[in-house]
């Protein structure tokens, strides 16, 4: 119960940033951003771009986090039954940092 609304409040509050930015955005464009754009098809994409952050988002948040408390069950239980993993777990970190951080670029 506390995840479904804290998934729903999340969402809520995710759609009311993006519209108030993208409110803000068609507010400041140039008269010629109009001139070319016909009203509907603003109204028309904002409405998909909230409509995506009420579909998909919550399903998607809640995807990575089933993957990552099932990263750190596996750990735990590779931990319990071998403690000396426990021992490799910084070197392992550091690892993982060294590839993603400073290999990427």
């Amino acid at each position: 119960m506390l995840c479904a609304y804290a998934m729903a409040s999340g969402s809520v509050h995710a759609a009311r940033r993006l519209f108030a930015h993208l409110y803000i955005a068609v507010l400041r464009a140039p008269m010629l951003f109009f001139d070319s754009t016909p009203y509907g098809r603003i109204l028309n994409r904002v409405a998909e771009d909230i409509s995506c952050i009420d579909q998909v988002m919550p399903f998607t948040v809640r995807s990575m986090i089933n993957c990552v408390l099932a990263v750190f069950a596996s750990i735990f239980v590779v931990a319990f039954a071998t403690p000396w993993f426990l021992i490799s777990l910084p070197a392992l970190v550091l690892v993982y940092y060294y590839i993603q951080v400073k290999r990427c670029c």
